[in-house]
């Protein structure tokens, strides 16, 4: 509660209000905020960007570039409901995946023309493409613009991606296509097995 005086001695007012932090587009804190979270599809490995990931890249050399407008959007945005910037980290090389540029990390927009915000819209939307659709197209921004300007698609045929994402995980030994986060929905939109 504050108490407020107004001016020229005028009545002391009551105002009410509610002070708290205001939310960080990008989760801060490991194990308090933010855990590993991961997708692999065709051998694109995306996950959430926070600042533990930041860090993290940050102490390792990598042939990885992220570039700065990637951390200004993560870093000095705030949220304004549950969205998450997701990344591409990297691409496991494998046919499915012939062509697309793996030396940059990337804010994804969208999936097949469908906007996603958060991680659990990823895989869904991603999942739903394999037996249904050609083609599965990850719209990315160019640079961390502002959303709605996808500069960047990269495109994998959809129905080769489950075989090999099956040869991608054996290859690099990854247990799961998705974190323990992500199972469910993973579980509920991968195609069954025949």
């Amino acid at each position: 509660m504050l108490s407020l005086m107004a001016p020229h001695g005028a009545p002391l007012r009551t105002v009410s209000a509610h002070f708290a932090p205001i939310p960080a587009l990008v989760p801060r804190f490991d194990g308090v905020d933010v855990w590993p979270s991961y997708f692999i599809f065709g051998g694109l490995v995306f996950s959430r960007f926070s600042a533990p990931l930041v860090q993290d890249y940050l102490s390792r050399k990598t042939n990885l570039d992220m570039p700065r407008a990637i951390l200004e959007t993560a870093l000095l945005k705030w949220r304004q409901s549950d969205e998450e910037v997701i990344v591409l980290l990297r691409v496991l090389k494998h046919s499915v995946n012939e062509g697309v540029r793996s030396a940059q990390m990337r804010i994804l927009e969208s999936v097949n023309d469908k906007p996603v915000s958060t991680m659990r819209e990823l895989v869904e939307a991603a999942m739903s493409t394999v037996g249904k659709e050609t083609f599965a197209r990850f719209g990315f921004l160019r640079y961390g613009r502002e959303s709605g300007g996808v500069e960047i698609v990269e495109v994998l045929k959809a129905d080769a991606v489950m075989a090999a994402n099956e040869e991608i995980l054996d290859f690099h030994k990854i247990p799961a296509a998705v974190s323990p986060d992500l199972a469910d929905v993973y579980k509920a939109h991968a195609p069954s097995a025949s």
